[in-house]
């Protein structure tokens, strides 16, 4: 029954705990110290601990300024509808960047227009 049941910790309890978790937050502080972006003249280099990715500042159809502004984040929507968020950007340095430097981004009205999102209203339809 319940009551039988004992909850002494071991110290192998421990091992197992900190075999678990000081990977994972070894590899969390790793990607927060080697997480940099790189403007360059025509697009934008992310550099992660294990991978680089390129954006083009023509890729970029929207920058949501209001929610950019008040979270530490940038969000972005891409031409080819993919979402892109960019985190720690407390100074809004990135943010200023990215507005001066894409010149094809669209309104909330324009993407409207052209079906960015159809996809999201034929979902909440299904529901």
């Amino acid at each position: 029954t319940f009551m039988h049941l004992s909850f002494d910790v071991d110290i192998i309890h421990y091992i197992i705990l900190a075999l678990i978790n000081i990977p994972s937050l070894s590899l969390f502080t790793a990607s927060l110290i080697k997480t940099k972006f790189i403007l360059k003249d025509k697009y934008l280099e992310h550099h992660q601990l294990f991978r680089v990715m390129i954006t083009k500042y023509d890729d970029i159809a929207y920058i949501d300024i209001p929610m950019s502004r008040d979270t530490p984040n940038i969000y972005m929507i891409r031409h080819n509808k993919k979402t892109l968020i960019i985190t720690s950007d407390k100074d809004k340095i990135l943010l200023k960047e990215l507005l001066k430097r894409c010149k094809n981004t669209l309104t909330v009205d324009q993407m409207e227009e052209r079906g960015f999102f159809k996809e999201d209203e034929q979902k909440k339809k299904k529901k």
